[in-house]
């Protein structure tokens, strides 16, 4: 190891001079250097009392959501007319309570999930979009593919059959998604439904490229050859 010289022994090591320098700026600075700290244990404290408090929301939510989901399986089992209608309004009630109270929560967001299937049993498929939409606008944007293909499905009750391609295009294109397959045989099904029968022909042959070991693969064959044939 090299020797120091006598000059480089007397001069301050430069850890020693960086920190005399940080010293001396907080000490020229003191009132700046402790707004930063309170600011800083301020914004720490409230970060943790919003956390803590969106916790206790949610918590709160999931209570009440389990209150609809409970009257909503009471709904789908009864079969006496009086009680299911009485249950009926006991649902509608406990879901606007939910919405009113946590607009915008995961709770209320799944609870509008089992209104558009009520809806649906009752045969309003339009009263279910509006439901499945909200239920949507809940998820973060991975997971909204939850809400699309039931809005797709929604949109073929109803006869839109453009909307219904809009929607399963939007479940499409997340690869991750395991209705993918069925939204591809959606996509292709809305195609061949608005005669656009090439384009439902490409998305059938892409099923069958990225599921070909699938149960459907066969039906998707056949409806390939079928389709080709009739041209």
């Amino acid at each position: 190891m090299a020797r120091l010289t006598k000059k480089e022994l007397k001069a301050p090591d430069e850890l020693w001079k960086t920190s005399y320098s940080v010293y001396h700026w907080i000490k020229e600075n003191w009132l700046l250097s402790l707004a930063v700290v309170v600011i800083s244990f301020l914004a720490l404290f409230f970060g943790l009392f919003w956390m803590e408090y969106q916790s206790q929301r949610e918590t709160k939510a999931q209570h009440q959501y389990a209150e609809v989901a409970s009257l909503f399986s009471q709904w789908q089992m009864e079969e006496e007319e009086s009680d299911r209608a009485r249950l009926q309004e006991q649902f509608s009630e406990a879901w606007e309570s939910l919405q009113e109270a946590f607009p915008r929560s995961k709770a209320a967001g799944l609870a509008s999930v089992f209104r558009a299937n009520m809806k649906m049993e009752l045969g309003d498929p339009q009263g279910a979009l509006e439901d499945l939409h909200l239920y949507r606008r809940s998820l973060v944007r991975a997971h909204r593919d939850l809400a699309w293909y039931p809005i797709a499905v929604a949109h073929e009750e109803l006869g839109e059959t453009e909307d219904a391609l809009k929607a399963f295009r939007e479940v499409a294109k997340i690869s991750s998604s395991s209705l993918r397959p069925w939204a591809i045989l959606g996509e292709a099904r809305s195609l061949r439904d608005l005669g656009r029968v090439d384009e439902a022909l490409d998305r059938y042959q892409f099923f069958l490229t990225e599921f070909a070991d699938t149960p459907e693969a066969t039906k998707v064959r056949a409806l390939i050859a079928r389709l080709e044939g009739s041209g």
